[in-house]
């Protein structure tokens, strides 16, 4: 950057990273670049600046931490897109109904906080998906896979049936995308209704693994048999 001079080498903050110049001469500057950070001193606030380490809130595309040290957990207000999230051990990242897609990888040991009414959207690789193992924390209303992405959970997760009428969730993939479930992943079923697994946009595969699916019977007065029928196609059952 050779028309910057020494006396303008500042902080500043670029694509959700924070860029510090070092050194400078007249001549080139040493600049770091690290992803932001969010530290949460102020709140759970995902729009508050003050929680994060450049000092402003995340744009699309950006490359996030959720650090280790972080006093408060981050909650989203409304839909996002990234390209790497790492969460440290012991930390979440709380979805509150809205949609996070990540277009690259998924690091870390830390969770996602999911819901009857949230969605995520993988796009790279998570090696290790957990989902917080608590009240709903373990449930999404969409999971969808991208074209390349690979996840693998490390973790119980279930696709909700729905808290309403018309409200079940979706497993999806676009293509050549891989979701191994290590036996984690359960289809709900429940009065409201049934979560499915949509066809792939391609022909090909996109789970690996054991998946337990669920099928609801409503409470019958009288007793009688029923006809059960398998809601799955073209799989061993």
């Amino acid at each position: 950057i050779s028309s910057m001079s020494p006396d303008n080498a500042a902080k500043s903050v670029c694509g959700g990273t924070c860029m510090t110049a070092t050194s400078a001469s007249a001549i080139s500057i040493a600049i770091t670049v690290t992803p932001n950070a969010w530290n949460g001193p102020a709140n759970t606030d995902w729009n508050n600046a003050a929680n994060w380490s450049c000092g402003s809130v995340p744009v699309s595309g950006s490359d996030i931490v959720i650090s280790s040290s972080a006093s408060n957990l981050p909650v989203l207000g409304s839909n996002m897109t990234l390209d790497t999230l790492d969460i440290a051990a012991d930390k979440t990242i709380s979805l509150n109904g809205t949609t996070l897609t990540i277009n690259g990888a998924v690091t870390g040991e830390g969770s996602i906080t999911g819901s009857h009414t949230s969605g995520l959207v993988l796009g790279g690789k998570a090696d290790n998906l957990r989902f917080t193992q608590s009240s709903t924390g373990n449930f999404l209303k969409i999971l969808t896979l991208n074209d390349g992405a690979t996840a693998t959970l490390a973790n119980a997760l279930n696709i909700t049936a729905g808290t309403a009428a018309n409200s079940e969730g979706t497993l999806s993939g676009n293509g050549a995308g891989v979701l191994t479930t290590n036996g984690n992943l359960t289809i709900k079923s429940n009065n409201f209704g049934t979560a499915r697994i949509a066809p792939n946009t391609t022909s090909s595969s996109y789970i690996a693994g054991a998946v337990t699916v669920e099928r609801f019977i409503p409470k019958n007065t009288f007793k009688g048999w029923r006809l059960m029928g398998v809601n799955t196609t073209g799989q061993t059952i």
